[in-house]
């Protein structure tokens, strides 16, 4: 019994030996596969540090690089708003400049009638310029041009010679004109009348109508000489003496003592009203005045006006004589066949540009047409 019982001890203690045998042999395998995976853990763990530290690295670039994004976004954002801010000023303006487009076309509009408006003005002047031209424009004029051409001109040779002197004696005799101020015979200071006006109603007028008329006069002669008579003609004035400023025209036109006649040359043919800082002999004094310009070459532009001015003569209307003074620097006015020419120093107040320039009616309607082209 003792004997059995010894043995299986044994068997139990051989049982155990097994059973521990077993356990150990799990734990050093188990033990083995996980210090295998502890390895590939630790090499995991160096893998991903290294990692970290490139997402750390990363991190302080990306970081960097967001600052600089965030500092150019605030910058766009700025350059933003400022741009909305001069759009919504370029709106404001826009909308001001198509306010101001509109007024400027409203007025352009209102320029444009206006000077259509002033060139038939100018036109109508030019018109009557013209029509006060001559006196063949004038009603119920026939018997005053008979005692001109039969009185006023003599004619010898190739030469008829018109007396100027004569004109003004009938003017003065047959016409009854008489020196009259603007005031009274227009109610205005400064007027000149139409030539139909000064003759048929016997109004008389002032310097300029005197020069207006006389001119008109000695225009119709010269051209009686060229188309009727066929010959060639010369005017012939007169200048009187220091002894004696009165003089009478007797019979068949002889001059009396104390005058002495001047025949102009050769084809000083041009006659024209001139006007400037002249002797008035109504006055007594140098004021403005005006007296008939007679030239060797035909004024249309302003520009002949000063080619033809300093060789040119000057008649006293109002007497027939001519006038010794050359101070054609004086003259600041010329009234030809369609237009009036005025010097620049008159007509603006600016400075002179050139002492010379002279401006007439058909100077703004070229002007106006180049507007309109």
């Amino acid at each position: 019994m003792i004997k059995k019982k010894k043995s299986i001890y044994f068997y139990i203690k051989l049982s155990l030996f097994i059973i521990l045998g077993i356990f150990i042999f799990i734990f050093l395998f188990n033990y083995q596969n996980l210090y295998k995976e502890y390895s590939l853990n630790v090499n995991e763990y160096n893998e991903l540090l290294k990692s970290h530290n490139l997402l750390l690295e990363n991190h302080d670039d990306l970081t960097s690089n967001y600052d600089l994004l965030n500092l150019k976004l605030e910058n766009l954002t700025n350059d933003y708003n400022s741009l909305e801010k001069k759009l919504l000023e370029s709106s404001n303006q826009n909308t001001d400049l198509e306010n101001e487009n509109s007024i400027l076309l409203e007025d352009y509009e209102t320029i444009k009638n206006d000077l259509f408006n002033f060139k038939e003005v100018i036109k109508d002047l030019m018109d009557w310029f013209q029509q006060n031209s001559t006196i063949n424009n004038i009603e119920n004029i026939n018997s005053t041009k008979s005692r001109l051409t039969n009185s006023c001109v003599y004619c010898e040779n190739k030469y008829c010679y018109i007396k100027t002197t004569c004109i003004e004696y009938i003017n003065e005799r047959y016409l009854k004109l008489e020196y009259i101020p603007d005031l009274k015979t227009s109610g205005k200071e400064d007027n000149l009348q139409n030539l139909n006006h000064i003759v048929n109603d016997s109004v008389g007028g002032d310097c300029e109508d005197f020069s207006l008329l006389f001119t008109a006069q000695l225009r119709y002669l010269i051209d009686y000489v060229i188309t009727e008579k066929n010959k060639i003609p010369i005017i012939e004035g007169v200048i009187l003496s220091d002894t004696t400023k009165n003089y009478f025209i007797y019979g068949d036109w002889y001059y009396d003592k104390g005058v002495e006649e001047y025949k102009l040359e050769e084809g000083y043919i041009h006659p024209y009203v001139a006007c400037g800082n002249l002797y008035d002999p109504q006055s007594g004094e140098y004021n403005g005045h005006c007296v008939v310009m007679i030239t060797d070459k035909e004024i249309k532009t302003p520009d002949d006006v000063h080619l033809s001015l300093f060789s040119s003569y000057l008649i006293e209307p109002q007497f027939g004589d001519l006038l010794e003074e050359d101070d054609f620097e004086n003259l600041y006015m010329v009234i030809i066949e369609n237009d009036l020419f005025m010097k620049e120093s008159i007509l603006f107040d600016t400075p002179i540009i050139n002492e010379f320039k002279w401006y007439g009616y058909q100077t703004y309607l070229n002007k106006i047409k180049v507007f309109e082209d």
